[in-house]
């Protein structure tokens, strides 16, 4: 039996607006807060599957903003995401500084 994954442009595209993303340039923007200049360019070319981010700190802050406005629940979303980009799972310390610091 053949179990489907989602890709990392689904899971991106379906997160980013349970999390109330409702627009690319709404969360370019919020990204630029949190200290990374990504174009909205650049995220639709994620949300389409042409490109998958590289540098697993960008996903993390994406992973932490999204758990941070509920789009995220829990690791298991998490693990989903970064797999999909083939960066295996959150290390303890990325679970921590994830998850531990909701207000």
């Amino acid at each position: 039996m053949n179990i489907r994954k989602d890709t990392f442009a689904a899971i991106f595209r379906r997160l980013r607006v349970l999390s109330g993303f409702f627009s690319l340039t709404y969360l370019s923007d919020q990204l630029y807060y949190e200290g990374l200049n990504i174009d909205q360019s650049i995220l639709s070319r994620w949300q389409t599957g042409n490109r998958v981010p590289r540098c697993r700190r960008t996903i993390l802050i994406i992973i932490k903003m999204f758990y941070l406005n509920g789009g995220i629940e829990n690791e298991n979303a998490a693990n989903e995401m970064l797999e999909a980009a083939d960066m295996g799972y959150l290390t303890n310390k990325e679970k921590a500084e994830i998850f531990n610091n909701k207000n």
